[in-house]
């Protein structure tokens, strides 16, 4: 997807704007080709492994001593999940195809 356009979300403290899409540049995402860390087939051959690929971008820091937080996807929190659960149990149309249960009870 990263070659469709999907960012990578970065997540400042000073900002406190929460996660934020297309702060970062130069985006790219390829098949590590030759990557040192190779499969070794049984027979003792290496061979490259189709599932590693590498995501590099760059970043401008424009505050000294903020915290950046990169993330592939903004995080999704239980918040937002019962936020949502909440609108489906309330719409007539999509109530009948699902059901809400507790799961479980934490401390």
């Amino acid at each position: 997807l990263y070659q469709h356009g999907l960012q990578p979300y970065c997540s400042s403290t000073r900002k406190s704007r929460g996660w934020e899409a297309f702060e970062c540049e130069e985006v790219v995402y390829f098949a590590n080709n030759a990557n040192p860390n190779r499969s070794v087939r049984p027979s003792g051959d290496s061979c490259v492994r189709p599932d590693l690929h590498t995501l590099a971008f760059s970043y401008s820091f424009l505050t000294p001593d903020d915290e950046i937080y990169f993330a592939a996807y903004p995080p999704y929190t239980y918040s937002m999940m019962t936020g949502l659960l909440s609108q489906l149990d309330a719409h007539a149309t999509a109530k009948p195809h699902f059901l809400r249960s507790e799961l479980c009870r934490s401390i």
